[in-house]
């Protein structure tokens, strides 16, 4: 099933590539991807097993490299998201129809 007209929106994804000298985190120059963005809060799991709220929902196309603590920019006034946790939109078959990331 094709799921290319979901991706009606874009945003700017900024990669975590490592940590700088003084701990704090670098980022690659941002790339546009299509994209789905939902304004919706959850309580989600973030990488130590915390909970946190998301205030965003993101659906990104197949194949889309995402990890938490990247940043996705709202294109809309560049807000940045950082992503707090991400995954795979499994269908019945077993393939992938989507990846999810929540901010």
């Amino acid at each position: 099933m094709a799921w290319s007209w979901i991706f009606a929106q874009e945003c700017l994804i900024k990669r975590l590539s490592g940590i700088d000298g003084w701990k704090s985190p670098v980022y690659s120059d941002p790339q546009l991807s299509a994209c789905r963005w939902q304004v919706k809060q959850r309580l989600v799991r973030g990488t130590n097993g915390e909970e946190v709220m998301a205030v965003a929902e993101v659906w990104l196309p197949p194949g889309t490299t995402i990890k938490p603590e990247d940043i996705l920019i709202y294109p809309v006034g560049g807000e940045e998201y950082r992503v707090i946790a991400c995954g795979d939109a499994v269908m019945l078959d077993g393939k992938t129809a989507y990846m999810k990331a929540w901010c």
